[in-house]
């Protein structure tokens, strides 16, 4: 399986990825934002490794912004080239209503309808939301497509929960899409689960777990059967126990911030270290079982 680091433009953090030759995802929307630079000095353009460009719709409608087809389908024209796979420019439904959901479907789907006319197949990648009629993914497959984004899990929020998914739901749509359509190849946006990535075959998943670990002062560690991702405190026995088992030659003074020492690139490069174990684990895992992208 293979999983793309989901970076912005941070100079000190695309070094991170390049020393591990890391792939990475990155918004358009938040490129876009960066009116100031040519994206042609933005660290993303001189990225060494695969790029996966998603239009970033998401960001854009949590912070009540939305996304010209036009501008984006520019930046394309011009970019391209620097681009391992790019995404459809995607609808947010207003509201998780099924109305909402049923129009964002077909408005994501006639931006596909657009696309493709100027991206191969091979390249562009259409998003599939929780909730939407089941016929766009099917129209997906059928024209060929090699690689199906599955999102908009958060449309799967439990009535009442304050914002927690119900994870029953969220199973039960990957497993109606993953039989539905064993041979496609799919992408996992934002996912990280064990559970969903040790029981479905994605091709390729991305999540921001390793720069979350870096900012908020957690540590990320894997076992084959569990990942921890852990608050660090020295007062802790645990937070030393942790560290002194992680292999890389970092002890608590290199991961853990002090006074205005800032350790956060440190724990970065542990949560790329940890998370590479992870998905080679889960790559192996899938081949014994007869998967092999």
């Amino acid at each position: 399986m293979r999983y793309f680091f989901v970076s912005n433009s941070s100079k000190q953090y695309t070094n991170v990825l390049k020393q591990y030759k890391c792939d990475i995802l990155c918004s358009y929307y938040d490129i876009s934002q960066n009116n100031k630079t040519d994206f042609t000095q933005n660290e993303l353009y001189k990225y060494p490794y695969n790029v996966f460009l998603d239009c970033g719709a998401f960001s854009a409608w949590t912070q009540g912004k939305a996304i010209g087809l036009r501008g984006y389908l520019k930046f394309i024209r011009k970019f391209e080239h620097k681009f391992e796979r790019i995404t459809v420019l995607d609808k947010i439904p207003e509201t998780q209503s099924s109305v909402d959901t049923k129009l964002a479907g077909e408005e994501s789907l006639r931006n596909y309808n657009i696309m493709k006319k100027i991206l191969p197949l091979t390249k562009l990648v259409p998003i599939y939301h929780f909730g939407e009629d089941f016929s766009i993914l099917e129209q997906y497959v059928k024209d060929g497509v090699d690689l199906i984004g599955l999102g908009g899990i958060a449309g799967s929020v439990k009535p009442g929960s304050k914002g927690k998914l119900d994870i029953k739901k969220s199973l039960a749509w990957f497993a109606q899409c993953f039989k539905a359509f064993p041979k496609q190849k799919f992408h996992g946006f934002g996912m990280f689960s064990r559970r969903v990535l040790h029981n479905f075959p994605f091709y390729s998943c991305d999540s921001t777990h390793w720069l979350q670990s870096g900012r908020y002062g957690h540590i990320i560690k894997f076992n084959p059967k569990k990942m921890f991702v852990e608050q660090l405190d020295s007062k802790l026995q645990k937070t030393w126990t942790l560290v002194d088992s992680l292999k890389g030659g970092y002890d608590l003074r290199d991961l853990i911030d002090t006074g205005g020492n800032l350790r956060y690139i440190n724990r970065s490069k542990v949560a790329v270290i940890e998370i590479n174990k992870y998905i080679e684990f889960t790559t192996r895992l899938w081949e014994t079982r007869g998967i092999k992208w």
